[in-house]
């Protein structure tokens, strides 16, 4: 498992870059 984290930090990460 951990398709979620992977998801979460994905999204978080892109609005990361989004800034």
């Amino acid at each position: 498992m951990g398709a979620t984290e992977s998801i979460l930090r994905f999204l978080l990460y892109k609005t990361n870059e989004n800034t």
